[in-house]
């Protein structure tokens, strides 16, 4: 179909939802897709061209699931590189982008050949997702003819952009309210124009931020002697753009570091014949001071049983975010009560006779919600009370009671608890418990032996 009509400036592609089916009929609503960039009636030869397709759902209901489709052509005998159609990342923003909202995306791609029409889409279903809630309205898709565009020789030609029906022969919305079935205003067609050599934009390959701060940019292009009128326009990417000015600002939060960001921004030079403009991508890394410990790693705590530890965790000085601190794990579990205050790093430890003579080792961690750093802390309840052969845990010195329990425990299998070997090793051959501990009590009692030495 042969395109007259050229795209105003406040033209959009408008598509009405259905609110409800009356008689077979559906009834529509000021819902719709249009194109938000660009918003002028020309493109230009040798370099990229980018249409962004925004949302807006006023159905009353939520978008559960889409087909849309559209056609790139011309009957001017004119060739592009293969262009593309793909979602566009707003996942930065309140409620989500698309991962958060469809389960499923599938582009979709028909008789793509650089040349007479191209037919391309976007669909998608939503199982678990949250949907596009009744409200939405922002850019969701950008069909893009990709570098080095069209060229100059087709100065004057015209391209158009319609929609284009597929597998079922038609649009198909399904919204919370029912099924919607929208229509399409266009053809909307485009004049090709050689604005001739132009400076291009000041655009880095990437730049880096700390997370803690307002961020700020200052977009420029690389002479402005005999182009007055620039404006400039964020294309995609999280901030905003002053028109203007081409300050570019952002307010970052620790979820950024680590995550893979850019910016897309076009300087729009709008005077006369010289109108052309300059897309520059830009990779964005934000950057962290991890947490690091500076007192209470590779410590050894020594206690008796049945008292108590405290060991102070700190970290030193990071940057604006808050410090978790928890417990990663302990070699045993031990028998008495421990924890750490997550906001203070305060490690404590009561420990009971049932974890005498036991190593245990914590390994401790402190998290920005990004980076870690971790340590460990060893803590050793010590089990003799003094002497050794205290082998009923009366706390008394070796006695006659101490020998009953021996002897049940060796002959009879029972008496003993065992918890504190070096306690039941009295002659301190680093064996506990048995008959010749049982000869040396013996002596020690009733022979007038030597002493049980200390712990």
């Amino acid at each position: 179909m042969q395109c007259t009509r050229f795209l105003k400036y406040s033209i959009i592609f408008s598509i009405f939802l259905a609110l409800s089916q009356i008689a077979g009929s559906v009834k529509s609503q000021n819902s719709e897709i249009y194109v938000s960039f660009p918003l002028v009636d020309t493109v230009y030869t040798d370099s990229p061209i980018i249409w962004r397709i925004a949302l807006r759902n006023n159905s009353g209901g939520t978008l559960l699931g889409h087909t849309n489709g559209f056609r790139i052509y011309s009957n001017s005998g004119i060739e592009w590189p293969l262009p593309t159609i793909d979602t566009l990342d707003f996942s930065f923003e309140p409620g989500g982008g698309w991962k958060k909202r469809m389960d499923g995306i599938v582009s979709m791609y028909s008789a793509v050949t650089g040349s007479g029409s191209d037919t391309l889409g976007i669909g998608s279903f939503n199982l678990n997702g949250i949907g596009f809630e009744d409200g939405f309205d922002r850019d969701v898709l950008e069909i893009r003819i990709p570098f080095p565009g069209i060229h100059h020789k087709y100065h004057g030609a015209l391209i158009c952009l319609d929609s284009s029906y597929y597998w079922v022969n038609e649009w198909l919305w399904s919204t919370t309210v029912g099924e919607v079935r929208p229509d399409w205003s266009g053809p909307h067609c485009y004049t090709i124009v050689y604005p001739g050599p132009h400076p291009p934009p000041l655009c880095p390959a990437s730049l880096n931020f700390d997370h803690c701060s307002d961020v700020a940019y200052q977009f420029q292009i690389s002479s402005q002697v005999d182009t007055p009128a620039v404006f400039f326009q964020l294309i995609s990417g999280p901030g905003e753009i002053d028109s203007l000015t081409g300050l570019w600002t952002y307010s970052p939060t620790i979820n950024d570091v680590g995550t893979a960001l850019s910016i897309e921004v076009a300087a729009i030079d709008t005077t006369g014949a010289n109108f052309s403009w300059y897309p520059c991508t830009i990779s964005l890394n934000f950057t962290n001071i991890a947490p690091q410990f500076s007192s209470g790693c590779d410590t050894l705590v020594v206690l008796e049983y049945s008292e108590s530890a405290v060991v102070d965790f700190d970290v030193g000085a990071g940057d604006c975010d808050t410090n978790i601190f928890y417990i990663g794990g302990v070699n045993t579990t031990p028998a008495g009560s421990y924890g750490i205050d997550s906001a203070t790093g305060l490690f404590t430890f009561s420990s009971t006779y049932a974890d005498s003579g036991i190593d245990y080792t914590f390994l401790i961690f402190v998290t920005d919600g990004s980076d870690a750093d971790s340590c460990e802390i060893i803590v050793r309840v010590n089990c003799c009370d003094g002497i050794r052969g205290d082998y009923n845990g009366d706390s008394d010195d070796a006695n006659i009671l101490d020998l009953t329990f021996l002897v049940d425990y060796i002959f009879r299998g029972s008496g003993i608890s065992g918890f504190c070997p070096t306690e039941n090793d009295i002659n301190s051959d680093g064996n506990s418990s048995n008959i010749l501990d049982l000869t040396y009590l013996v002596d020690w009692i009733f022979r007038a032996g030597p002493a049980p030495g200390p712990c």
